[in-house]
């Protein structure tokens, strides 16, 4: 019977005749690699290679060597190969490097599969017996799932650690770091872990909607994102914006001349007078609250950098009259970190419990935190209050 295929498309798009030999030959190394001289058994894997190639290839179609070798690696695993596969994903990347080697640092093989990746992680379900769904099994009715997770979370460190120190060592040129997968692959999780883990180095990481730089209203926000948690019981998404942004003039103007910023929609309960003058809570679903916000220009930012803080430290919303969000909790949050400074910069004193009426008060003139206050006091100061420093 004649072969179908008559030709293959190279690396570098150059068609030539294809040789099954060569496919033999390649098993036959990787074979060799593993201490088997068996060449039978190379033909053997090869011929089905082949055969699964003239079944899906279509008349006159031309594969290429990329598909020939992932046809290859399907062939010997599906035959119960698992260690000559190894050793011919071996010989493949060992070859694949040295191409990379011999090719100048100007021109790169580019590909859609990552072929080393591949190898790592199918080398780890090798010595750790779960390449095959058996293999896998048989551990777990050993009692041996546990084992199996903690093997696989520790691996997954070391992978963040990775990425995060390829991050870090070229942290002046990295300005985009792509998080990818497929659905419930972990990629919220990797971007959170990613990100603590850049935090320690004073980077992080930002979101990005439409690939600009993103602050979300949180009435854009569906209610069961906003209150995703984890099994740990830690919000998936932790950090909200304080709405504190440092801009410069030529920036605002640069905006201003660059086009209207969007309007957000928010639908509240507010209170209104109704046709005989009473005040009353508007009737479901509310009215409609038109709103623009700044952080919305940070899409026109060529370069941004977001900085982590405590809320308790830096956010006292003043937008009711009373009860939270009014001047009065405000007062408190201030009166609260005052004290705090206090305690930090070595006074003594019993903690005020009362922060209803003003206790104490700290010009910024005077200290603008307590690293700057402690400067300013003796330790083991006694203060009495009210207290007022200002200079």
């Amino acid at each position: 019977m004649s072969q179908k295929i008559k030709q293959v498309i190279k690396r570098d798009g150059a068609v030539v005749p294809f040789i099954s030999k060569r496919i033999t030959n390649a098993i036959y190394r990787a074979l060799i690699g593993v201490g088997r001289h068996d060449r039978d058994l190379a033909q053997e894997m090869s011929s089905q290679v082949v055969a699964i190639l003239e079944e899906t290839i279509p008349p006159g179609g031309i594969p290429s060597v990329e598909e020939i070798q992932d046809i290859v690696e399907a062939v010997l695993i599906k035959n119960g190969q698992v260690e000559l596969a190894k050793a011919y994903i071996l010989y493949r990347a060992d070859r694949a490097r040295g191409r990379a080697e011999k090719t100048s640092k100007s021109h790169r093989t580019s590909g859609s599969i990552p072929y080393r990746k591949i190898w790592h992680v199918f080398s780890w379900a090798v010595d750790h017996d779960v390449n095959t769904v058996e293999r896998l099994n048989a551990r777990i009715a050993h009692g041996e799932f546990p084992d199996i997770v903690r093997a696989t979370d520790a691996a997954y460190v070391e992978d963040v650690a990775a990425a995060a120190d390829l991050i870090i060592e070229r942290r002046g040129e990295v300005r985009m770091v792509i998080i990818a997968g497929p659905s419930s692959s972990g990629k919220t999780t990797t971007t959170i872990k990613l990100g603590q883990r850049l935090e320690q180095e004073g980077l992080g990481l930002a979101v990005l909607k439409s690939e600009k730089p993103t602050i979300i209203e949180y009435t854009d926000v569906p209610e069961e994102i906003a209150i995703a948690r984890f099994p740990s019981g830690q919000l998936l998404f932790p950090f909200g914006s304080i709405a504190v942004h440092i801009i410069s003039i030529p920036f605002a103007e640069r905006v201003a001349q660059g086009g209207a910023l969007p309007w957000h929609v928010a639908r509240k309960q507010y209170e209104i007078v109704d046709e005989l003058g009473h005040k009353a809570l508007s009737p479901p679903p509310g009215c409609y609250k038109f709103e623009r916000f700044v952080f919305d220009a940070l899409s026109f930012a060529d370069e941004c950098a977001f900085v982590e803080v405590r809320r308790a430290a830096e956010f006292g919303p003043v937008k009711n009259a009373k009860g939270e969000d009014s001047p009065d909790a405000a007062r408190r949050l201030m009166q609260q970190q005052w004290l705090e400074w206090l305690r930090e910069a070595g006074a003594t004193f019993p903690m005020p419990k009362d922060l209803s009426r003003p206790v104490i008060e700290i010009s910024p003139l005077y200290a603008a935190d307590a690293a700057e206050l402690k400067e300013r006091t003796q330790p083991g100061w006694e203060p009495s209050f009210p207290l007022l420093l200002e200079p």
